[in-house]
Order: structure tokens, then C-alpha cells, then sequence
């Protein structure tokens, strides 16, 4: 194996992880749900660009995780 792409699967890998608890912990603690749907519809990551790196990734999906357990309870 090589252990230059081990090590750079390692820390996209650890980036997407530290990127996906920050987003978890910005959508519960401080973003409106209109924020909410502004960072998951508009600025993700299959859109390139900035936001197209392993950190954004995953902090857009711990973002997707908390709207989507909160929008159904928004229809109520």
C-alpha cells in the first residue's frame, strides 16, 4: 500500500470527521433554519468551489443531519 495516499485518505478522513462535529454543532446551538437551509441547499459541496473540501463536506453534512431531524417538526 502506499502510504503517501494512507496518510492523505488519514487526514481527509479526520477532516471530514472535525468538519462534521462543527457543523453539528453549529446548527443546533446557533443557526436559524433558514441558515440551515441556506448552507445545505446553496452552498453544497457537489456545487465546487470553496466548499468542495473533506472539512466542508462534513460540516455541511452534520448541518443536512440536524435539518432534517428538525423539518419534520416544523410541518407540525
Amino acid at each position: 500500500m502506499n502510504t503517501t495516499i494512507a496518510v492523505t485518505d488519514g487526514k481527509q478522513t479526520e477532516e471530514y470527521r472535525t468538519g462534521r462535529e462543527y457543523g453539528i454543532m453549529w446548527a443546533r446551538d446557533y443557526a436559524t433554519i433558514a441558515e440551515l437551509r441556506w448552507l445545505v441547499e446553496d452552498l453544497h459541496p457537489a456545487r465546487g468551489g470553496a466548499f468542495d473540501s473533506p472539512y466542508w463536506r462534513g460540516y455541511i453534512a452534520g448541518a443536512e443531519d440536524v435539518l432534517d431531524a428538525v423539518s419534520p417538526l416544523l410541518k407540525s
